[in-house]
């Protein structure tokens, strides 16, 4: 049985790629539609897929974000398969793609259309 954690997104990097500064990037997206998380660095390598699958696992709210050691970031929900993620971004990233990347998970939890850049 899953131990219940405070509702919150679970973000997973293990990533020397990711600064506290790109993190806090994701994070805000994330805060600025209200929802919290939690963020864990990972010590074994794995892709952006497979992190996310493992924190939506861990998410209370079912949701989780992956970003891997080539700076990839995933996106997933436990009802997906879990070697399928509803959105990945492959490095290099901007500062706004990874607010807006953070938003969708937060959009995904409060069931709200995901935002898109405009080209």
């Amino acid at each position: 049985m899953r131990e219940l954690h405070k509702p919150q997104i679970e973000v997973y990097w293990s990533n020397s790629l990711v600064t506290p500064e790109l993190l806090d990037y994701v994070l805000q997206g994330i805060e600025e539609e209200g929802v919290p998380y939690h963020t864990v660095q990972q010590e074994l390598p794995s892709d952006a897929t497979q992190l996310s699958a493992k924190a939506a696992l861990e998410s209370s709210l079912e949701v989780g974000i992956g970003w891997d050691n080539q700076g990839n970031l995933a996106l997933h929900h436990r009802r997906l398969p879990d070697d399928e993620s509803l959105f990945r971004a492959d490095w290099p990233h901007t500062p706004e793609s990874l607010r807006v990347f953070g938003s969708h998970a937060a959009r995904l939890v409060k069931g709200l259309p995901f935002k898109f850049q405009q080209p």
